[in-house]
């Protein structure tokens, strides 16, 4: 049961968060944005899980477009957003390891 809710729950909070990032405009809130990665990967598969992060470092790098739209061509903006690609990613594909060898233990 909670697989299948896990899906469209993980688009709906990442898509609400998007819209909490970019209201509040200059606050990073970046952990939330993990914890989305996290459940989402956890309770659904890889490539799900890989697809919300990928997601959710476009909606950061859009609700940061609005506040620093004068930087947008800056390294400095494209630089943070890898980052946060980066660290999505690879915390998918890390969570995505922690569940499979939890699974092979039982």
């Amino acid at each position: 049961m909670i697989k299948i809710l896990a899906y469209p729950l993980s688009i709906i909070f990442m898509f609400l968060l998007a819209y909490i990032d970019y209201i509040t405009a200059d606050y990073s809130l970046v952990l939330f944005y993990v914890l989305i990665v996290v459940g989402a990967t956890w309770y659904t598969n890889l490539v799900f899980g890989t697809c919300i992060a990928t997601l959710c470092a476009i909606a950061g790098a859009v609700s940061d477009y609005d506040v620093h739209h004068d930087a947008v061509f800056h390294p400095v903006y494209y630089w943070n957003w890898s980052c946060n690609l980066i660290i999505y990613v690879t915390l998918s594909f890390l969570i995505y390891y922690i569940k499979i060898k939890q699974h092979k233990r039982m």
